[in-house]
């Protein structure tokens, strides 16, 4: 198999990296967890008895929504079939949203992986487990190879702390 085929993550001049193929549509399905999570702080908030007093309280999921908004602007909406790697810049507003989805997925294929072992046809499951190890191997380089460009933007940036991911946000 080649590797654009598999869709090998990189990352180029520390700012840009590329989403495999294989790892889009489950970036895509974590960002609309996490889209489900800032609604739920919302509301959550909306509820609240001294939200007026505390409208500061609604700025943070309201952030994380307008940010995961643009992350699946950047991946799309959408599944398109065949899947198509995407290009994105760690330098936008989706950045950090990126990163809570790479680490939904992370753990989505962690859950699939203690599931899948579990149950289902021999040679189905076999094939499976092939694809997802593909899938898996490629979704933790990416995660690397993100880490590695935020950390390189950060140092670039003057800070020197390097990457520090915030998840609650």
């Amino acid at each position: 198999m080649q590797d654009d085929m598999i869709g090998v993550g990189s990352v180029t001049n520390g700012a840009q990296v590329t989403v495999p193929a294989v790892v889009v549509d489950s970036l895509r399905n974590s960002a609309y967890a996490e889209v489900g999570s800032a609604a739920e702080a919302l509301d959550t908030v909306a509820f609240s008895n001294d939200r007026e007093a505390h409208p500061e309280w609604f700025r943070g999921p309201a952030q994380s929504l307008k940010q995961i908004f643009a992350l699946l602007d950047a991946i799309g909406w959408s599944k398109t079939d065949p899947p198509d790697a995407v290009q994105l810049d760690l330098r936008e507003d989706y950045c950090w949203a990126l990163m809570r989805a790479l680490q939904g997925a992370a753990d989505f294929a962690d859950d699939d992986d203690a599931s899948e072992t579990a149950c289902g046809d021999v040679e189905q499951r076999d094939l499976t487990l092939v694809h997802d190890a593909e899938a898996d191997g490629a979704l933790w380089e990416l995660i690397a190879d993100t880490r590695a460009g935020v950390d390189e933007i950060a140092v670039e940036e003057g800070n020197g702390e390097g990457f520090v991911l915030d998840i609650a946000a």
